[in-house]
C-alpha cells in the first residue's frame, strides 16, 4: 500500500511541476522580439559580421541582415527555446523563393540549417529581398 501512496504521490508532484512550467512560460517558443535583437545575435555569434539593412518577419520567428561588409546574408531563425544565426554567402543557399503570400522561403546547401520561412506580409518585399539573395556575389 506504501507503494501505492508513493506512486501517487509522485505523479502528482510531477503534474503540478508540468502545469507550474506551463504557467510560467515555458513551453513558449522564442520569438526575435526586434530588428535589433536579431542585428545584436548575429553580432555575439559572428565577430566579422557588420549589419546593413535587415528584415524581420511578421511572425518573429526569423530575421535577414545584409553584411555591409561582405557578400554574405545574416539569417536567424527562432528554433524551440533558442535562436539559429548563420553567415551565409549566395552559394550557401540551395533555393530563394518568393511566393506570391508575402513569405521569402530559404534552403540552405548541407545539414547546416533546416529551411528557413521568411513572412513578409508583401509579395513585393518577399520578391526584393529574393533579388537582393541572387545578386549577391559568390
Amino acid at each position: 500500500m506504501t507503494t501505492l501512496y508513493i506512486l501517487l504521490g509522485s505523479g502528482i508532484a510531477i503534474s503540478l511541476l508540468v502545469a507550474l512550467n506551463v504557467w510560467l512560460g515555458g513551453w513558449t517558443p522564442s520569438r526575435i522580439g526586434s530588428l535589433e535583437v536579431a542585428i545584436a545575435r548575429l553580432q555575439d555569434d559572428h565577430l566579422v559580421f557588420t549589419p546593413g539593412e535587415g528584415l524581420l518577419a511578421r511572425d518573429s520567428l526569423s530575421a535577414l541582415v545584409l553584411d555591409t561588409q561582405s557578400p554574405r546574408i545574416g539569417v536567424v531563425a527562432a528554433r524551440g527555446a533558442g535562436f539559429v544565426t548563420r553567415l551565409v554567402p549566395r552559394d550557401g543557399f540551395k533555393s530563394v523563393e518568393a511566393r506570391d503570400d508575402g513569405s521569402l522561403s530559404l534552403t540552405f546547401r548541407g545539414d547546416t540549417m533546416r529551411p528557413v520561412t521568411v513572412d513578409t506580409g508583401d509579395a513585393q518585399t518577399a520578391h526584393d529581398w529574393a533579388a537582393r539573395i541572387e545578386a549577391l556575389e559568390t
